[in-house]
């Protein structure tokens, strides 16, 4: 929360404004973020084996065509996918591609993977459960079909790091799949 009112206080929701302030805070407070979680052994990152990045490609595959098919068949609509539209309309500034491609992912899987699902939860798959409906409510779905669709989302970033013991895994599927829609969004 704080991370985000600080981001907001710079830029106050303008991604154009203090471009390169907003960045470099983003990346100093993530990197403090990480290494005081790594000084209290609350996550731990480890090297990436071959199993694990294989992990990735197809949690991340996953990901992808499960959601496509899902939105394909429902409208999906929330506060994050509307000003994600909003963003597009006004045209991407550096800071807001950087900020839902790479910023927001690392900081989601941090708070929620990390600190809720391994250390509340100890990687249960009731923590899996909570994080994922948590996962879904800070995305502002304005339905449940829509809340559905970020809780799968969510669920797949869960299991990706019950299965791998590493916060690399959902960290990278989850910059995987944002940065894909911001891609697909540009052209």
């Amino acid at each position: 929360m704080i991370f985000g009112l600080i981001r907001f206080l710079i830029n106050q929701g303008n991604y154009h404004a203090n471009e390169m302030l907003f960045i470099i805070f983003c990346i100093i407070f993530l990197f403090l973020c990480i290494k005081y979680m790594q000084e209290d052994k609350v996550v731990t990152f480890s090297r990436l084996e071959k199993k694990q990045l294989f992990q990735i490609l197809i949690f991340v595959i996953l990901d992808i065509v499960f959601l496509y098919i899902y939105t394909s068949i429902f409208k999906v609509s929330s506060g994050a996918s509307s000003a994600f539209v909003d963003k597009r309309n006004d045209g991407y500034s550096f800071s807001f591609i950087l900020s839902v491609a790479i910023f927001s992912p690392i900081e989601e899987e941090l708070c929620l993977r990390g600190c809720v699902q391994k250390g509340t939860f100890q990687n249960s798959w009731l923590g899996i459960v909570f994080t994922s409906g948590l996962f879904s409510y800070l995305h502002s779905p304005f339905d449940a079909v829509s809340f559905l669709y970020y809780a799968i989302s969510g669920l797949i970033y869960g299991v990706s790091y019950k299965l791998s013991d590493n916060l690399l895994v959902p960290i990278l599927c989850h910059i995987s799949y944002n940065s894909f829609i911001v891609f697909l969004s540009l052209i």
